[in-house]
């Protein structure tokens, strides 16, 4: 697990056909954080991913989804996570993409 940073922006609740067996997650949603513990989404897991790779044959798949809010986009931080996962679906940069559950 690498460090938390707290943004404000809304965010899109994936519901299927999303899962850790299939995905490496980047980044996601954690609702043990007292401002959003009291938060109720879709998931029943309460698995919210906000960033994840994986391979698709043999082509490479990043998403993310941030940018709900305009400030998301003149964020350092944000803007070199969309910068690190174009390059690496292009091939540009090497990661692991082994599924979250795998590893």
């Amino acid at each position: 697990k690498g460090e938390g940073f707290k943004i404000k922006d809304e965010i899109y609740q994936i519901t299927g056909p999303y899962s850790r067996n299939t995905h490496r997650v980047l980044l996601s949603l954690d609702l043990s954080d007292p401002i959003t513990a009291q938060r109720k989404g879709k998931r029943e897991d309460n698995d919210y991913p906000i960033s994840w790779v994986k391979m698709h044959g043999a082509g490479r798949v990043f998403y993310s989804g941030f940018g709900h809010n305009n400030e998301i986009f003149w964020n350092p931080a944000i803007l070199q996570h969309f910068l690190d996962g174009i390059q690496w679906a292009l091939g540009d940069l090497e990661a692991d993409a082994t599924p979250s559950s795998k590893k």
